[in-house]
C-alpha cells in the first residue's frame, strides 16, 4: 500500500483550529472590556456554562469529528480497490453507522466538547492566578492588571486551541483507524512518522515502518532510552504527535524482512517468522 494513502492531509486540523481561534477571539474580547479584572474572570465564568457557547463546542466538535469520519472512510475505499479484501472493507463501511462505530463516534464527541469548553475555564483559572500573583506583588492599576491579563492569556488560548487541534484530530484519526480494524479484523498496522527528518522526534523516529499490534501499543520514549510519563501509546495518540497508523490490509504490501515491535522490544522478522505470531 502507498504510505500516503493513510496520512493525514492535516486540512481538518486545520479547520478545527480555525474554529477554536475564535473562542480565544471571545476570550479577548471579554478582557478588552470596560471592566475590573474580577468582572473579566466571571464573565469568562459565565462563558463556559452559558448555552450559546454549549451550543458551539458541540457544533465545533461534531464538525471535526463528521469530516474525519468522511475523510477516513474515503481512505478506507481506496484501500478496498487495491487488494482482495475489498468486499468485506465495503461491507463494513456500509454498517459502521450503528456497534462499535456510533460508539466510539459518540464518545469523541464527547470528549472533544469537554476539551472545547476547558478553553474559556483555563483562561479564568489562569486570570484569578494572575490576579492574586499582581496583589501579592503590590500591583494596582487595574489597567496594569488588564494588560497583564491580556499578554498572558491570549497566549495560552492560542497556544491551547493549537494543542487540542493537533493533538485530538491525531488521536481520533488514529482511534477511528483502529475502530475500522477492529470491525474488519486487521490486528496490526505499520507505524508511520511525518518523515521531515528533525521535527520527528527522536522516540518516534526509530519506529518509522515499524509493524505494531492493535492490542500491543509501543513505549516510544522507554525504546529510545528517555524519561517519560506518556508510557504505551499507538501512532499519533501523543500530544502533538503528527504520526498516523497505516493498517495492514493486505500483507503483500508490507516489505520482508520487517521490523516489528513484540514483547516489547523491535526485532527483524521474515514473512514466514511474522505469520507465525501475525494470526
Amino acid at each position: 500500500m502507498k504510505n500516503d494513502l493513510w496520512a493525514p492531509t492535516r486540512r481538518i486540523e486545520k479547520a478545527y483550529e480555525r474554529s477554536l481561534n475564535l473562542i480565544s477571539k471571545w476570550i479577548n474580547a471579554i478582557i478588552d472590556m470596560d471592566a475590573s479584572p474580577q468582572t473579566i474572570v466571571d464573565s469568562l465564568l459565565r462563558m463556559t456554562t452559558s448555552k450559546e457557547f454549549d451550543d458551539y463546542t458541540q457544533s465545533t466538535a461534531t464538525q471535526m469529528i463528521t469530516h474525519l469520519f468522511t475523510d477516513n472512510g474515503r481512505t478506507w475505499r481506496q484501500a478496498a480497490m487495491n487488494n482482495s479484501k475489498g468486499r468485506l472493507i465495503y461491507e463494513a463501511l456500509k454498517k459502521e453507522r450503528t456497534g462499535y462505530i456510533g460508539h466510539y463516534i459518540a464518545i469523541r464527541l464527547k470528549e472533544n466538547a469537554e476539551l472545547i469548553k476547558s478553553i474559556p475555564l483555563d483562561a479564568a483559572n489562569k486570570a484569578t492566578e494572575l490576579i492574586s500573583r499582581a496583589a501579592y506583588s503590590g500591583v494596582r492599576s487595574t489597567n496594569d492588571i488588564v494588560d497583564m491579563l491580556r499578554s498572558e492569556i491570549g497566549n495560552l488560548t492560542v497556544n491551547k486551541a493549537k494543542l487540542i487541534a493537533r493533538t485530538e484530530v491525531s488521536k481520533a484519526q488514529t482511534e477511528l483507524t483502529r475502530a475500522r480494524c477492529v470491525d474488519m479484523d486487521i490486528k496490526w498496522y505499520v507505524w508511520r512518522t511525518a518523515k521531515d527528518g528533525e521535527r520527528v522526534r527522536r522516540a518516534h523516529r526509530a519506529l518509522e515502518g515499524v509493524l505494531v499490534h492493535w492490542d500491543e501499543p509501543p513505549a516510544p520514549e522507554q525504546l529510545a532510552g528517555i524519561k517519560s510519563t506518556l508510557g504505551h501509546y499507538h501512532a499519533g495518540e501523543s500530544p502533538n504527535c503528527r504520526c498516523y497508523a497505516e493498517p495492514v490490509v493486505y500483507l503483500k504490501y508490507v516489505k520482508f524482512p520487517a521490523k516489528v515491535y513484540v514483547n516489547g522490544a523491535i526485532i527483524t522478522m521474515t514473512l514466514s517468522q511474522f505469520e507465525k505470531i501475525a494470526a
